[in-house]
């Protein structure tokens, strides 16, 4: 009982931007009775994070050795933009009824933003999580990634302009042996 479906859909078919662009999408929902609640949240959030470990072996005063491990983390936002589609937090309840039902969204992403990564030791992320902000009850989520290229001019960097000139350099030996 509550929802049966619930899909994000952008205007962008590979769901890929670059940084500058505005993103449009909806989510829809297919609630099979009508639905409590106090809003529909959208969060949009651009992350980068990373992480490893490094190993050292260090000579004790007397003659062992020991390993220390060093885990090194970071952490670093690049944006975080975060509405109501329906409702607010602080709002009384809203009665969704059953059935299909449709809320757009929209967002600017910032002029100047990493390429998308994901990586061993770390990643690049933008994701699109909607909330169902339910009173008194868990609320539901529906989250899904998308991809930001970062265009990179190569006019603006006269040294890219110098042509290069590329020689290549073949040594040939010939050798036979009298048995």
């Amino acid at each position: 009982m509550g929802i049966k479906e619930a899909n994000i859909y952008l205007d962008n078919q590979w769901n890929t931007y670059y940084a500058g662009q505005t993103i449009n999408g909806r989510i829809e929902y297919v609630f099979d009775s009508p639905k409590k609640v106090r809003g529909i949240h959208v969060k949009f959030k651009g992350e980068a994070h990373t992480e490893w470990c490094e190993s050292r072996n260090q000579e004790t005063s007397d003659g062992k050795t020991e390993s220390t491990d060093t885990m090194h983390t970071g952490h670093e936002e690049y944006f975080q933009v975060s509405y109501y589609l329906l409702g607010s937090n602080s709002g009384n309840e809203i009665e969704i009824p059953a059935g299909k039902q449709v809320y757009n969204f929209t967002c600017a992403l910032p002029p100047v933003l990493p390429s998308s990564f994901e990586g061993q030791y770390g990643y690049v992320r933008y994701t699109i999580k909607v909330t169902l902000d339910r009173p008194w009850k868990f609320d539901q989520e529906t989250k899904m990634a998308f991809t930001v290229i970062n265009a990179f001019d190569l006019n603006l960097n006269p040294s890219y302009k110098v042509s290069k000139d590329l020689e290549e350099h073949n040594s040939f030996f010939f050798c036979y042996s009298i048995y």
